[in-house]
């Protein structure tokens, strides 16, 4: 196909360009490659079938230097709808841009579509692709008190409730308490609206249900997997206020030592254990 090689002989001698031009620079070579080849363009170019993973890798590379200036943002903002549809592309590496630029505009845009978006990806089965959302997320919360609002109280508040809910897949019910734990080490305020949540006291409630070892167990995981996860001081803090009065209570319990023999990892308790959780990001 020659206009796509056309496209990415282009895309080819544009990269190198970014990878040697000041930040000025690179604003100006975004806007003229947009302006040649509209973000349209590529979301057609990517949905071909079969595209050979080299060439992906280019056109993801090139979109992840030049969607990342300003003249990239104000595009993926003036065209929201490709970049909900791309992430949920059959490519995870599409998937994972999609997700990284959606995250890099919401602060701005503090839209409840997006973040929604991203939500759905903590499921992704790729695990950069959740990370990303994860991170994202996090970090647009901690700069929009707007984005908080969505995430801990408004519209999007019941979808992550349902992700953390018992019976959800145990991956997602554990990136979704990452995420909260994240979201809860951005202010004392979020830290404080969080532990009295939906989202939190389920799992406390778990955590005390020693007659139901199974219930216990799972539960038991999850909070492990966030103390472990936890390297931000405030997630230290908050994860070890809100967990350790009930693991305490489950050091004592036969029946949680019968479900889960070794609860020495509950001794550590407020103090970072690993650099990540292994559902998420490192802290």
């Amino acid at each position: 196909m020659e206009t796509l090689d056309s496209f990415l002989a282009h895309l080819g001698r544009t990269s190198e360009r970014l990878s040697l031009c000041s930040t000025s620079e690179a604003d100006h070579l975004a806007a003229e490659l947009f302006y040649e080849y509209p973000l349209s363009y590529f979301a057609r170019v990517l949905a071909l079938p079969g595209i050979e993973a080299s060439k992906l890798e280019l056109i993801r590379r090139v979109l992840q230097q030049t969607l990342r200036t300003s003249a990239g943002k104000r595009l993926v903002l003036e065209n929201i709808g490709i970049a909900l549809v791309a992430v949920q592309s059959p490519e995870y590496q599409v998937r994972r841009l999609a997700t990284e630029q959606l995250s890099a505009v919401l602060p701005q845009s503090c839209d409840e579509g997006i973040a929604s978006a991203l939500i759905e990806a903590l499921a992704d089965s790729d695990v950069g692709v959740a990370t990303a959302a994860i991170q994202g997320l996090a970090e647009a919360a901690r700069l929009s008190p707007e984005v908080l609002k969505l995430l801990a109280c408004g519209p999007c508040a019941p979808k992550l409730l349902s992700m953390a809910r018992p019976g959800s897949r145990a991956v997602e019910r554990a990136r979704a308490f990452a995420l909260t734990a994240k979201l809860a080490a951005t202010s004392p305020e979020a830290a404080a609206a969080l532990e009295s949540s939906d989202l939190i006291a389920p799992l406390v409630s778990e955590l005390r249900q020693a007659d139901d070892p199974l219930s216990c167990a799972a539960a038991l995981e999850i909070a492990d997997e966030l103390i472990s996860g936890a390297c931000v001081p405030e997630a230290v803090r908050w994860v070890g206020r809100v967990f350790s009065p009930p693991l305490q209570e489950l050091l004592g319990s036969e029946a949680a030592e019968r479900a889960v023999p070794d609860l020495s990892g509950a001794q550590g308790l407020g103090e970072p254990r690993g650099p990540n959780c292994g559902v998420g990001p490192a802290c």
